[in-house]
């Protein structure tokens, strides 16, 4: 491969599209997140300590909107997630973000599965990134074995870590398998 003829390490270049799109953008960031890709870690990593997540939809606009100001102004990362149960929330977001003098550092990530509800306005404005699951077996039980690496370094029980392993292949095979199913 390329990498090799060149000598460089593999991992020496892999950056997250997320994460990517973080640094070079500072204007709101919409991403449609289908099941089995949740971005939501390499935001938190990006973000390091700074970082604030907002689930719409739960009666507390009030305070989600003076939580989305204070972080603009404090420089924060700001995850509002399930935005299209409540697409209309877009809206305040932006107007209540005209009265903020925001921080170099604020970055707004909306994040939903669909964006059949959404105002098209708002789509077309914002930098969008779509993220699926990757497929295949392999992929799906390497995901959740780095999703969950925080509670093998905290348990080094070989048993433990087997029985977890076993639980991450049998339902990486059931999720593959709904690719395979009849269609007629």
């Amino acid at each position: 491969t390329t990498s090799n003829m060149l000598g460089l390490k593999q991992d020496a270049f892999i950056q997250s599209p997320i994460q990517q799109l973080l640094i070079e953008n500072n204007g709101p960031i919409l991403v449609i997140a289908t099941n089995g890709a949740d971005p939501t870690s390499e935001i938190k990593d990006y973000a390091n300590l700074q970082y604030k997540e907002i689930y719409v939809g739960k009666g507390q606009e009030t305070s989600n909107l003076n939580l989305v100001a204070s972080s603009a102004e404090e420089g924060r990362v700001v995850c509002i997630k399930n935005i299209h149960l409540m697409p209309q929330f877009m809206q305040s977001v932006e107007n209540k973000l005209k009265a903020v003098k925001f921080d170099d550092k604020f970055r707004l990530i909306f994040i939903c599965e669909t964006d059949k509800n959404l105002p098209k306005h708002f789509v077309k404005k914002y930098s969008k990134l779509f993220m699926e699951p990757p497929i295949g077996i392999k992929h799906k039980i390497f995901n959740l074995l780095e999703q969950n690496k925080v509670i093998f370094k905290e348990n080094r029980d070989y048993r433990f870590t087997k029985l977890f392993v076993a639980l991450f292949v049998l339902h990486s095979v059931l999720q593959e398998r709904r690719s395979f199913i009849p269609q007629g």
